[in-house]
């Protein structure tokens, strides 16, 4: 019997080791086949999502808290814009509102849009507290008690005090505004807080060119002098509901806790 040598064996190990190599590279195919199906359906499953959100998530219904100085459909004119599409889209709306990309409303502190269902929306504001404002520059300066720079607008906000008497020297929103009377516009604003504690709002402020603050309670104009602003408003504060519907001149500027009688003329 004829005995095979190794040479005879090794076509054998070769046509073996290619059969081997082939059935690999065919799972691999198949492996690859089903990551590029899966692939595909993901992006069709994407882009039909985001065509059912453009086209069915139209606002229809909008809902809106904590708004003051503007009325809800005022606050959704600006938040809806016939700008784009997407400015009428809840899921947009909602997306944006939560970057600091998205549109400022004058004299809001913040806005935020909330997604209640496909086509409503919850839009929540919170206005700026607004103590008073000063013509500045051809517009409108409004600040806080402080004296912080919150707005430069043209607009006018009735529930904000009018100050007058005062020359602005620089005002940067989120800054202290300062003014040729550093000492004048430390008054108006010591006035400002000290009616703010007592609920009060006065319609103007005026200082004086003495020195003098002089306020407006409607009909009714009280000389405040330049100190005890604490003690003369307070006693204000007192006689105020009694003061409604009537008109004439207070004159406290000399007014101390020994007087009891505040006289209107």
């Amino acid at each position: 019997m004829k005995r095979k040598t190794d040479s005879e064996e090794l076509p054998d190990e070769i046509e073996l080791e290619e059969e081997i190599d082939i059935d690999d590279e065919s799972e691999d195919g198949e492996e690859g086949s089903h990551g590029l199906n899966l692939i595909t359906v993901l992006i069709l499953l994407i882009a039909a999502a985001v065509t059912t959100a453009y086209f069915m998530c139209t606002v229809r219904t909008v809902h809106v808290t904590g708004n003051k100085l503007y009325t809800s459909q005022e606050i959704a004119d600006q938040v809806i814009s016939d700008d784009t599409q997407l400015r009428h889209n809840t899921v947009f709306l909602t997306a944006l509102y939560m970057t600091p990309f998205a549109p400022r409303i004058p004299f809001e502190e913040s806005v935020r849009v909330h997604m209640e269902s496909y086509d409503t929306i919850r839009i929540d504001v919170k206005d700026m507290d607004l103590a008073a404002y000063i013509p500045y520059g051809g517009r409108n300066l409004y600040f806080t008690s402080d004296g912080i720079v919150l707005e430069h607008s043209p607009l006018i906000v009735k529930s904000a005090t009018f100050v007058t008497g005062l020359s602005i020297l620089s005002a940067e929103r989120g800054m202290k505004m300062e003014a040729e009377n550093q000492e004048g516009l430390d008054l108006v604003l010591e006035a400002l807080q000290i009616l703010h504690k007592y609920e009060m709002r006065a319609d103007c402020i005026v200082l004086g060119k003495t020195g003098s603050v002089t306020i407006y309670l409607e009909h009714i104009k009280v000389q405040l002098g330049r100190s005890d602003f604490e003690l003369k408003i307070g006693k204000l504060a007192q006689i105020h509901p009694y003061l409604e519907g009537r008109s004439g001149t207070i004159n406290m500027t000399n007014y101390t806790d020994a007087d009891e009688n505040i006289i209107l003329k």
